[in-house]
């Protein structure tokens, strides 16, 4: 049997970089709403270009993770380096489109609906499931 309890603090902070580097990259979905933007067009502009920019800090924390000893291991950046100079660009947007597919929808009707303004218009009859983290169309007010 293994000691876990000597690892723990790596088995917690396993990937924590990665993830919080891409968790600030998609925050800049919220950009222009914070700076008075009204366009959809915008929100949507942002929104997949915050997934656009952390896509590859995905997929480094999923290889920390999981521990693929042949491309990897240590730092988020060496991590990246070594996808980068073993498939290029397409080794770090692996899963792209899968991932925009299952965020963009939701990272987009958070953008747009928060702060209010013009767009809360759109939204109107639509609430938010806090347990399932979906949209439902509202029965009532």
């Amino acid at each position: 049997m293994k000691n876990w309890g000597s690892n723990l603090p790596k088995l917690i902070t396993l990937g924590y970089t990665a993830a919080l580097t891409r968790n600030t990259l998609l925050m800049t979905a919220f950009l222009p709403k914070t700076l008075g933007n009204e366009s959809l067009a915008v929100d949507a502009g942002f929104a997949l270009g915050a997934i656009l920019l952390s896509h590859p800090f995905e997929v480094a924390r999923v290889l920390i993770v999981c521990k693929e000893q042949n491309r990897m291991i240590g730092s988020t950046l060496s991590t990246l380096k070594s996808v980068y100079s073993a498939e290029g660009v397409a080794g770090l947007y692996k899963g792209f489109v899968p991932r925009t597919i299952h965020l963009f929808p939701l990272l987009f009707s958070l953008v747009a609906a928060s702060y209010g303004g013009k767009n809360q218009e759109a939204f109107e009859g639509v609430r938010s499931n806090p347990i399932l983290g979906s949209l439902k169309l509202s029965t009532s007010p």
